[in-house]
C-alpha cells in the first residue's frame, strides 16, 4: 500500500523510462484473483507471483527472466549466479559413480518428476559416501535447475549396461 499511487501505476510509469524499459518487474501479490493477475500485465509486469513467496518459485523466475543459472555449493544450499556454468565435459571416474542400486532409485525418482527428491537422496548417498559427490553435485544441480529430462539423461548415461 502506497500513499500517492499503487504498484501498477508505479509500475507503468517506471516502464514509460527509456532506461527502465528492460528491467525486469515481477508482480507479488497476496491475491490471486485474475483481475489482478491482468492488471500486473496491463502495467507492463514481466511475471506474477502469488504470495506467500516460495523460494524455489521465486528463483526459478529470476533464472527465466534473467537468463541465470544457479550453481549450488555442496555444503550449502544458497544458490550462486553464474553467467556460464559449466559441466564437466570428461567422463567421471568411475568410483565418483554411485552403484547400479543408487542409480535406478535416482532415475525412478527423475522418471516420476520428483525433483526435489531426486536432490534429497543426492544429498543423502553424498553424505554416506563423499566420492560420489562430482556426480552427485552434478546430478542435483540439474535436479534443483528444473531440469529433469538432463538430469535422467546423467543418471542412464552412467547406468551399467542391462
Amino acid at each position: 500500500v502506497m500513499p500517492l499511487m499503487d504498484g501498477f501505476e508505479m509500475t507503468r510509469r517506471l516502464k514509460q523510462i527509456p532506461e527502465l524499459q528492460t528491467v525486469v518487474a515481477i508482480a507479488i501479490s497476496a491475491s490471486v484473483m485474475e483481475n489482478d493477475y491482468r492488471q500486473s500485465q496491463a502495467a507492463c509486469y514481466d511475471d506474477f507471483l502469488p504470495k506467500p513467496i516460495h523460494e524455489p518459485a521465486l528463483l526459478a523466475k529470476l533464472q527465466l527472466h534473467l537468463g541465470l543459472e544457479w550453481l549450488y555449493d555442496p555444503i550449502s544450499p544458497t544458490p550462486l549466479p553464474s553467467a556460464s556454468p559449466q559441466f564437466p565435459t570428461s567422463p567421471l571416474s568411475p568410483t565418483a559413480i554411485p552403484p547400479a542400486s543408487e542409480l535406478d532409485t535416482l532415475l525412478n525418482l527423475a522418471l516420476m518428476g520428483d525433483l526435489k527428491g531426486v536432490a534429497a537422496h543426492t544429498e543423502q548417498i553424498e553424505h554416506r559416501q563423499p566420492q560420489w559427490a562430482p556426480f552427485t553435485t552434478q546430478l542435483r544441480q540439474l535436479a534443483l535447475s528444473y531440469k529433469g529430462r538432463q538430469a535422467i539423461d546423467l543418471i542412464k548415461r552412467h547406468q551399467p549396461p542391462a
